[in-house]
């Protein structure tokens, strides 16, 4: 399954110097490649600046509390980064 979808840049509006897109290209690359070899079920949740690796329930859907919101019981690992943002559209 394709989890990376890239959004093309018309050559005149790519102000990057030439090897700044091949870097990332080369780490879209291996983005796909991580998502493709993910076990079954875990998935990526984002929020606060921290993606989140989480477990799914034994019924295969997201774990949440009560209230709706994501169960933090369900977190195998964090990943502080600046570069991300849960928000929506």
């Amino acid at each position: 399954m394709n989890y990376v979808t890239r959004r093309s840049v018309p050559p005149e509006q790519d102000n990057r110097p030439p090897t700044a897109g091949e870097s990332r290209d080369k780490w879209l690359k291996r983005l796909q490649q991580v998502m493709d070899d993910a076990p079954e079920g875990i998935w990526l949740y984002a929020a606060s600046g921290t993606l989140y690796v989480m477990s799914l329930g034994p019924d295969g859907d997201r774990l949440l509390t009560p209230e709706g919101d994501m169960d933090q019981s369900a977190i195998l690992a964090s990943i502080r980064t600046p570069q991300i943002d849960g928000g929506d559209w």
